[in-house]
C-alpha cells in the first residue's frame, strides 16, 4: 500500500431546524436497502450478488432537501434486508429478513438469523431489532410490504409450493398476510382472485403497496415464467381488499398508491416516463396530476440514469414519490448500479439521496469481479413537524389528518438540528486528492476499487488528503465510518 499524507480539515457547521422548511426544501429521513450485483467466472461475485434488491439498510438525514448524514441502520450480516418500510411516524421500520448473510469468503452464505426468513422491526436509532414473524420459506424474489397508519404490517406471503416449470422455482405469491408489530399475531388477509377465478400457482403480486387507511392497493401482478395455468395480468389501484377479487387490466408496470391512495404511479413501456393517474374514488377538488413526467423533467440536485425500474410512495405525502434509477438501464440493466431517487411531481424537484456512483461495465461475459451497487426505492418520511403527526401532505402542500389515526409511542421524533455534511472528495490540478469528512471527528477511510478492493485505509481526523499518484487513473470509491455513521462518495482519477 503507498503512503498516503493526512491535513486537518475545517469547515462551516451546518444548522437546520426541525420540520419542512418549504414544498422543495424538505427535512425529512428516507431508508433504503443497498444491493450488490456482479459476476465472477460465470457466477456471483458475492454471497448476495443474487439476491436481488436485498442488503443492508441505509438511512439517510434530509434536511433544507439536501441529505447531510447517511448511516446503516440494519448490516447485511445479519440477514439480507428486503423491502424496508417506515412506520407512518417514521420511527420504526419494518422490512422482510433472509436467513442467509455474507460468510466468509466473498461468494459463500452464512447461515444467520437462527436459519429463519422473518418479518422483522428495528428502530430508527439502531436499537430494538426483533422478528415478529416466521415466514414458512424463503423470501419472494419480487416481494412486497407496506406499513399503513396503526399496527398492523402487510406483506406478500410466500408461497412454499413452487412452480415446477420456473427456471428458478419461485416462492412469489397472490397471498397477502398481515402482523401485528406489537402483539405478533400474523393472519392471512386474502389469496387474490381476478374477477373470481383463483390462480393458486401461476399468478403472483410482483409490485404491492397500500394507502395510509389500508382501503386502497397498488398491485402489479403477473404471470409466472413458463407457466401454463390460466392466469391474468393488473397494473391497477383497486379497493383492499375488495373480496379479495381484482379486476385485470392497467397499462405499464411497477405500479405505486399514494399516501392518501387518491393518486398512483406507473411506468411507460421503457421505464423513463412516470405516468400519474387520479383515481376515480378520489374526492372532487384535489388537484390534477400533470399524467406525464420524464426523470429528466425534475431538478434533481445530482446526476442520475436515464431509466428505472420499481417505484414507491413517500409514507405521509402526495407529493414525493420514489424512484430507483439505474446508471445503465432498467430491468437487467438496473444491476449495473442504481441511485435511490426522490422526486416532487408538484414542483418537479428532486434529491439523489444515495450516492453509489456510477461504475465501468464489466466487459468480461464470464464476470470479471466487478460488484456494483444499487439502492432500491425504499421510503420517505417528510418532516412537516409536531403539528403534522397523524396527518398527510396532500398535493397542495397541506398536512390532512389520516382517518382513525392513534398515536404509537415516541409519536414525534423531528430530524435534529445537525452539524454533519455530506463526504466530499475533490481533485486539485496536480493530482492530489481531498476528502472533507462529513464532521469533524475520528473516522476510518477506506479507498476502495471497482472490485470492492481496498486499496487505502487508515485513520483521519478531520479529513485527508492522499498525495498524487496515490491512486492509478480509474473509479474508486471513498468509505468512511465515523462511529456508527457510514458515508461514501465517489472518485474518479484521470491522471
Amino acid at each position: 500500500m503507498r503512503e498516503y499524507g493526512l491535513m486537518a480539515l475545517a469547515f462551516a457547521a451546518v444548522i437546520q431546524t426541525a420540520g419542512a422548511v418549504d414544498g422543495t426544501h424538505i427535512n425529512g429521513r428516507a431508508i433504503s436497502a443497498q444491493w450488490r450485483a456482479g459476476g465472477l467466472n460465470w457466477g456471483a461475485a458475492c454471497c448476495d450478488c443474487d439476491a436481488s434488491f436485498a442488503g443492508s439498510i441505509d438511512l439517510f438525514t434530509i434536511q433544507s432537501g439536501a441529505v447531510t448524514k447517511t448511516d446503516t441502520l440494519y448490516k447485511r450480516e445479519l440477514g439480507y434486508a428486503f423491502n424496508p418500510a417506515f412506520n407512518m411516524e417514521a420511527t420504526k421500520v419494518a422490512f422482510y429478513r433472509a436467513n442467509k448473510g455474507p460468510g466468509s469468503s466473498g461468494t459463500s452464505c452464512a447461515a444467520v438469523n437462527g436459519g429463519k426468513n422473518t418479518i422483522s422491526m428495528i428502530n430508527i436509532d439502531g436499537t430494538g431489532l426483533m422478528n415478529i414473524c416466521d415466514l414458512p420459506t424463503d423470501i419472494p424474489r419480487e416481494s412486497g410490504l407496506d406499513w399503513p397508519a396503526g399496527e398492523w404490517i402487510y406483506y406478500v406471503y410466500p408461497n412454499a409450493v413452487r412452480y415446477s416449470t420456473d427456471p428458478k422455482p419461485m416462492t412469489d405469491n397472490n397471498e397477502i398476510w398481515k402482523v401485528n408489530y406489537r402483539t405478533h399475531e400474523n393472519v392471512k388477509v386474502c389469496k387474490f382472485q381476478s374477477q373470481g377465478k383463483d390462480e393458486p400457482n401461476c399468478t403472483f403480486f410482483r409490485r404491492f403497496s397500500l394507502n395510509l387507511t389500508a382501503t386502497y392497493m397498488g398491485v402489479q401482478g403477473i404471470q409466472k415464467y413458463n407457466c401454463t395455468d390460466p392466469s391474468w395480468f393488473c397494473n391497477n389501484s383497486v379497493p383492499f381488499p375488495g373480496n379479495c377479487n381484482i379486476n385485470a387490466g392497467g397499462g405499464g408496470c411497477n405500479l405505486a398508491i399514494s399516501a392518501s391512495g387518491n393518486y398512483a404511479v406507473r411506468w411507460n413501456g421503457d421505464h423513463t416516463l412516470n405516468i400519474f393517474d387520479k383515481n376515480s374514488w378520489a374526492p372532487a377538488g384535489i388537484p390534477n396530476p400533470p399524467g406525464q413526467l420524464y426523470i429528466r423533467d425534475f431538478a434533481i440536485n445530482g446526476s442520475v440514469g436515464a431509466d428505472a425500474e420499481v417505484m414507491r410512495w413517500a409514507v405521509n405525502s402526495d407529493k414525493w414519490f420514489l424512484d430507483q434509477v439505474g446508471w445503465y438501464g432498467h430491468a437487467s440493466g438496473i444491476f449495473q448500479g442504481s441511485e435511490q431517487v426522490a422526486l416532487n411531481w408538484v414542483e418537479k424537484v428532486g434529491i439523489r439521496i444515495s450516492n453509489n456512483g456510477k461504475k465501468p461495465l464489466d466487459t468480461n461475459p464470464a464476470g470479471g469481479g466487478v460488484i456494483y451497487t444499487g439502492n432500491e426505492p425504499g421510503d420517505l418520511w417528510i418532516d412537516g413537524g409536531a403539528a403534522a403527526v397523524g396527518k398527510y401532505e396532500d398535493a397542495s402542500g397541506n398536512w390532512q389528518p389520516v382517518p382513525g389515526y392513534v398515536p404509537t409511542e415516541n409519536a414525534y421524533v423531528p430530524v435534529l438540528c445537525s452539524t454533519s455534511r455530506q463526504l466530499s472528495v475533490s481533485a486539485d490540478g496536480l493530482g492530489n486528492v481531498r476528502i472533507d469528512l462529513p464532521r469533524p471527528d475520528r473516522a476510518t477511510v477506506r479507498i476502495v476499487d471497482t472490485k470492492g478492493r481496498a486499496v487505502v485505509s487508515g485513520p483521519a481526523s478531520n479529513g485527508m488528503t492522499l498525495l498524487a499518484g496515490t491512486l492509478k487513473p480509474g473509479i474508486y470509491i471513498a468509505e468512511v465510518t465515523q462511529r456508527a455513521d457510514k458515508a461514501q462518495a465517489t472518485i474518479t482519477i484521470t491522471r
